[in-house]
C-alpha cells in the first residue's frame, strides 16, 4: 500500500507499507492550505503461484479528494 499526496497534475510519494496490514501515515507535505489537494492510496498484492499455475496480480487505486471526509 503507498500513499501519494495528491497536488495539481502531479504527486509526491509519502510513504508506503508491505503486508497484509499496517498503518499509513498522510501528510500534506508543504502543501497545506493550497487548492487541489488530495490522498491517493495505491494498493496491490501478488501472491506465488501454485504448481503450474503463474502469479497472480492486482492492484487498485482510491483517490480521495478534499471534502471527501469529515474531520
Amino acid at each position: 500500500m503507498s500513499y501519494v499526496l495528491g497536488h495539481d497534475e502531479h504527486g509526491h510519494p509519502i510513504t508506503a507499507a508491505v503486508g497484509c496490514s499496517g498503518t499509513i501515515q498522510t501528510s500534506n507535505s508543504g502543501h497545506e492550505g493550497e487548492d487541489n489537494i488530495r490522498a491517493v492510496f495505491n494498493a496491490s498484492y501478488s501472491d506465488p503461484g501454485a504448481g503450474t499455475l503463474p502469479p497472480l496480480t492486482a492492484s487498485d487505486e482510491v483517490v480521495l479528494e478534499e471534502g471527501d471526509v469529515s474531520p
